[in-house]
């Protein structure tokens, strides 16, 4: 019972904070509030009383495991004072600049039509790099996880071959690598990798036998890093397993990605933002279900013959409405889609 008051008490703190954020007078003629202080320096010693008074207030971005870090995938992004379009701007953020998230949000959410993409996200709190705070649109941010980080970082090492450890070994080893190129290369494997190579590059211990589902049925496979968010599966063309058909990556927490930033487990709306707009698939529920029909023209098409991904439920047990099953093509734009919780559940990248 007591934890039940403290609960719904928190609950209706979290709601009346948010309509605080979301209710505020009309600015003055020099974008400020009557008595408000300056841009940079928003809230006033209630206000951040209040923000403080309760750990219940970033619930939601704790539940989502969010990172600290995001990043502009639009130029020109507005940062304004408090939650809004219509609040007084106080900066703005350039294609690709990070800033620090504080894990704030809004309760309500606004939609905003972002290259193409319908987003309908909350406003969320940031930290510029000249130390600003404010608020900007969910829909024009990416957040940068850290383990698409650790990618970015081994490019730039890659970059520069002539960094070695004091062994005289690269930096980055081959077991480590996790950058997929479609239709290239899977970290260290490409097409002439045999199952034989994979045991020298990973070790015995972290190459095994097994099977992936695909949808033609069943297929026997190797497994790299069984049971691990770093886990592959390895189908071949001939017995010997000399020839590559396909590299299957299904692990949520997967640790492989693109240049870019497309690994399993992204948001449906993550994955939009990573494209640079929209994209269709089908239909989920059966055999191709949830299978990417095409990235239009956006960031991933020029690999659209090196790999393909599969949307889905972000929970198994998740139910889809009737509309946006079976045998035919939906948009990320649909209506019904964005309000589902979708997410990138495969990747199957193919080496030419």
């Amino acid at each position: 019972m007591g934890m039940s008051v403290i609960s719904t008490f928190r609950l209706s703190l979290f709601m009346g904070i948010s309509l605080l954020l979301s209710a505020c007078y009309p600015p003055n003629q020099q974008g400020q509030q009557p008595g408000q202080p300056a841009p940079s320096e928003v809230y006033t010693k209630p206000f951040v009383d209040l923000l403080e008074a309760t750990d219940d207030l970033s619930i939601l971005a704790t539940e989502k495991g969010l990172p600290n870090t995001v990043q502009s995938w639009v130029d020109n992004l507005i940062v304004t004072t408090q939650p809004g379009s219509d609040m007084p701007e106080i900066g703005r953020l350039n294609e690709g600049e990070k800033a620090t998230y504080l894990h704030q949000r809004t309760l309500l959410k606004k939609e905003a039509v972002l290259r193409g993409q319908r987003y309908k996200e909350r406003y969320i709190l940031i930290k510029m790099n000249n130390g600003v705070m404010g608020w900007v649109h969910e829909g024009g941010i990416r957040y940068v996880y850290p383990r698409f980080q650790k990618v970015l970082d081994q490019i730039v090492v890659a970059s520069n071959p002539n960094q070695r450890t004091r062994g005289g070994d690269p930096l980055v080893s081959d077991q480590d690598q996790r950058l997929i190129v479609p239709g290239v290369k899977v970290g260290p494997i490409t097409k002439k990798t045999s199952q034989e190579k994979l045991l020298e590059i990973y070790g015995g211990t972290q190459v095994g036998l097994g099977i992936v589902k695909t949808p033609t049925g069943n297929e026997d496979c190797t497994v790299v890093f069984p049971d691990e968010p770093s886990e592959l599966r390895i189908t071949w063309q001939d017995s010997d397993r000399t020839k590559i058909k396909a590299i299957y990556i299904d692990k949520r927490e997967s640790t492989w990605f693109t240049k870019e930033g497309l690994g399993v487990g992204l948001p449906l709306g993550e994955v939009t933002k990573v494209n640079k707009g929209a994209i269709s698939f089908y239909g989920l529920d059966w055999d191709y279900g949830g299978t990417i029909d095409s990235w239009k023209n956006g960031n991933l098409a020029k690999y659209k013959k090196g790999f393909y991904g599969v949307i889905a439920t972000a929970r198994p047990d998740q139910k889809v409405p009737s509309n946006l099953q079976g045998d035919k093509v939906l948009s990320s734009n649909d209506i019904g889609v964005g309000e589902m919780n979708l997410v990138l559940g495969r990747l199957v990248i193919y080496l030419d």
